[in-house]
């Protein structure tokens, strides 16, 4: 029997109906690291970017999170996301105390629209957020991390993401009727994208033919096949890179690929950079992280 999901904070826009919060449901999140500290000094980072989401909370009002286009000041009253793959400057202007969560987004593909993020987002903290921070600050102050604060993240999460996506779970309201076998191909994809995921082969376990998957895949979730299976082999890809030292052709093998090159190709396009340059990246600036996190 399937659990209702209810949402921690009613007054959320896009929440508080049973479309929107069943597609609300659908958002999962995978924790990376959580913590707090306090008396952080040379929190400066000119160029930051991430293959996962980054929350950020300061309440000493001395952080800003900065693009070419924007400056959001960190303060007691707001939060910063910054979505993966959107590239930012971290700065302090003193000791900061800094309330953080690196996690992984998985947005459900029902959506209508695909939410597309490519610029930190901003929130102003109501009572009942703030009472959640200062919550999770409070365990994890403890000796031992408390089992609680992963769900206490969740709540504090589905709070911002009620917010962000209340357009977009405003569109999709109402399921189509053939939803569940397309959730049956979506969860094969995820669970499979290193195998060979032909039209064919994903119609077949839900009883359709290629053209019938097309048709029905692109009238519930927006999309092509193809389009959702790439996206899903690179994001694995990303964690892949970033995450362990095998090389970009076992990487592009494991993750579905025919050969380095189509996967060099695919993840240019999509993320601006080939894996090499993506992988450089990224271990540059965690080394960095790691080094001052400790100073």
């Amino acid at each position: 029997m399937k659990t209702v999901y209810t949402h921690p904070f009613k007054e959320r826009a896009g929440a508080d109906t049973p479309e929107g919060a069943a597609l609300l449901e659908a958002v999962t999140y995978v924790f990376l690291e959580h913590n707090w500290r306090n008396g952080l000094r040379n929190w400066n980072f000119p160029r930051v970017l991430s293959p996962y989401w980054r929350l950020l909370h300061s309440r000493a009002g001395f952080g800003c999170v900065s693009t070419e286009a924007a400056r959001v000041p960190l303060t007691a009253g707001n939060l910063v996301l910054i979505p993966n793959d959107v590239e930012t400057a971290l700065s302090a202007s003193g000791p900061i105390d800094m309330f953080w969560a690196h996690f992984l987004v998985l947005m459900p593909p029902l959506f209508r629209i695909s939410p597309v993020f490519r610029r930190p987002i901003e929130l102003r903290l109501s009572a009942p957020a703030e009472g959640l921070i200062e919550h999770i600050i409070a365990l994890h102050k403890g000796a031992e991390r408390h089992p609680t604060v992963v769900l206490l993240f969740r709540a504090l999460l589905d709070w911002c993401m009620a917010d962000i996506l209340g357009p977009v779970l405003a569109e999709s309201a109402g399921y189509p009727s053939d939803l569940e076998r397309v959730m049956a191909v979506l969860t094969h994809v995820q669970a499979h994208y290193g195998e060979r995921l032909s039209n064919a082969r994903l119609g077949a376990l839900i009883g359709v033919g290629p053209d019938q998957l097309m048709k029905l895949f692109r009238r519930v979730t927006g999309r092509r096949v193809h389009a959702h299976v790439v996206e899903v082999r690179v994001q694995a890809a990303t964690r892949a890179l970033v995450e362990t030292d095998k090389s970009i052709k076992q990487v592009a093998a494991e993750c579905g690929f025919t050969n380095r090159h189509y996967f060099s190709r695919v993840f240019c396009k999509r993320l601006g950079m080939g894996p090499a340059t993506y992988r450089r990246r990224f271990h540059r600036q965690a080394s960095a992280l790691a080094a001052r996190s400790t100073a």
